[in-house]
């Protein structure tokens, strides 16, 4: 069974053969064989939660000497957001090293072989 206007050989997938669910524990899967992922967790945890407890202490050492306007116009959401930056970092580092070593082993071929027509779920 070929699809209409495509190439000779290439079949159509049987309805169902994969979802979103089977796509999202593939990825997973290939997610947890990068040795740095659990490296790159911890690097979020660390830098997102430790800047925000440098900025927060920063903040308070100096509450007490700070003016009437500093007072008002503080911003605890702001602060306590800080280190969000940080550990936004280490996942994007994660998603780079996820990605070149899946082009680096050439497991690629078999993520677009399995999920040929990636939609935008």
């Amino acid at each position: 069974m070929t699809l209409a206007g495509s190439a000779p050989g290439l079949r159509a997938l049987p309805p169902g053969h994969y979802r979103f669910s089977g796509a999202l524990r593939s990825e997973w899967t290939k997610l947890r064989s990068v040795r740095s992922t659990a490296w790159c967790l911890i690097a979020t945890v660390v830098l997102g939660i430790g800047v925000c407890l440098l900025a927060a202490s920063s903040q308070a050492s100096n509450w007490r000497h700070a003016g009437i306007v500093d007072k008002a116009l503080f911003d605890p959401t702001s602060i306590s957001l800080t280190g969000l930056l940080f550990g936004q970092l280490a996942i994007g580092v994660l998603g780079g090293l996820t990605m070149s070593a899946e082009y680096g082993s050439g497991s690629i071929r078999a993520t677009l072989a399995a999920i040929p027509r990636r939609r935008a779920w």
